[in-house]
Order: C-alpha cells, then structure tokens, then sequence
C-alpha cells in the first residue's frame, strides 16, 4: 500500500511539473531582477557575452605537499592532490615559505595521489613544497 502510494505521488508530482510547451518561455523563468541592498542601490550585474566562455587552462606541472617525513630512513611522502604525479627518478626541489631548503628524488611506490621519494639533500618538513627542478 506505501509502494503504491508513494509511486502514485511521484509520478503525479513529475507529470504536474512539467511545461506543456518546452520552446515557450515560462513565467518563472523571466529575466532576474536586481533587488535593491539595505541602502537602497540595486547591485550591478555583469552579463557574459554570447557565445564566450571561460578558458580553462590545464595544470601540467606536478607540484605537491609534503604529508609525511621519515628523517631516519631518508624519505618523505608527498601529496599531489592537484597535479599528475610525477615521474619515478625525477628530481624535485623541497620549498619552505618560498625559500628552497631541500631536494628529493622520486622512488615510488605510489598509491593514488601520494607517492614516496628519498631526501638527496637538505632537511624536510610536513607542509613543505615540492616543485619539480
């Protein structure tokens, strides 16, 4: 009976919502109006031009943060949450507030978005930036 009921309502409320003519412009879909601020100016809206749209431009360079450091053995786990990993054997340089402070060299192995490499020169931390060469 809820099966039935409940299948009864949605397709009554699918069928109640739909526009008879798909070409005719509905009431509910006017132009938007700009509604007047607490100071009584009406905000400004920018129209894009017709047919334009907005570049996107892909991110090709792997740059990645430091998650985990292991100074005893030598490595670091870097994460590249918004880049393509890296290749295994590049080198990549280690940044601190813009200031480079250690170099690293990719080993692997890899898991998703993080991958391992060894510290070749310097002192790493956790938030570093790795940035290739």
């Amino acid at each position: 009976m809820r099966f039935t009921w409940a299948l009864l309502t949605s397709v009554s409320l699918l069928l109640g919502c739909k526009n008879p003519n798909p070409n005719s412009p509905s009431p509910n879909k006017s132009s938007p109006k700009p509604t007047p601020t607490k100071r009584g100016k009406a905000p400004t809206q920018a129209a894009a031009p017709a047919g334009k749209f907005p570049q996107v431009t892909p991110i090709l360079e792997s740059k990645g943060i430091i998650k985990a450091v292991n100074p005893a053995s030598g490595f670091v786990v870097i994460d590249f949450y918004l880049s393509q990993l890296p290749r295994v054997g590049q080198r990549m340089s280690l940044y601190r507030r813009g200031l480079k402070v250690a170099e690293v060299k990719i080993s692997g192995p890899e898991m998703s978005r993080y991958i391992a490499a060894d510290i070749v020169a310097g002192e790493a931390q956790v938030g570093d930036e790795a940035r290739p060469d």
